[in-house]
């Protein structure tokens, strides 16, 4: 497969959708309009950090940027559980292409909204609460199987 098999897919279901759609626009893969409304979407065979570093550079342009991959055979959950995160701390939207699939192709998984970061309290108060029971450092950063002393 090449990133140019995904671009008819999206490029049918733009137009449906009553888009205006072109490719390679000033170095966007395609760029699809619909009244003042501008959509970017970066095609990659992964979900890679090229990926991710050409879309944030279209997110100058317009907010509505996406990345489109094919639909992956097999999802780790671990795996695709931080690169979803990531996409949507990054504000981007994705797209899942199912070249296979003649009936629906294309799969909008999220659109690019703005991320709400939640904290979670629960950690900070447990790292809080360890930095302050020990004694002495004496870990090396990345050594996190050897024991530290702690206040008795």
């Amino acid at each position: 497969m090449k990133e140019s098999d995904l671009f008819e897919p999206i490029k049918n279901y733009l137009e449906a959708n009553g888009y205006k759609v072109r490719a390679e626009v000033k170095n966007c893969d395609i760029t699809a309009t619909k009244d003042a409304e501008l959509i970017i979407i970066e095609l990659k065979l992964s979900a890679n950090l090229q990926l991710f570093i050409q879309a944030t550079d279209r997110q100058r342009i317009t907010g509505s940027v996406y990345v489109a991959i094919p639909k992956p055979e097999q999802r780790s959950k671990k795996h695709w559980k931080g690169i979803l995160h990531i996409l949507r701390r990054l504000e981007l939207g994705l797209i899942f292409v199912d070249v296979e699939n003649p009936v629906n192709p294309v799969v909008i998984v999220f659109h690019p909204i703005e991320f709400k970061r939640k904290k979670i309290s629960k950690r900070k108060k447990a790292i809080i609460k360890e930095i302050e029971n020990r004694s002495h450092n004496l870990n090396v950063g990345v050594s996190n199987k050897k024991k530290d002393c702690y206040l008795l």
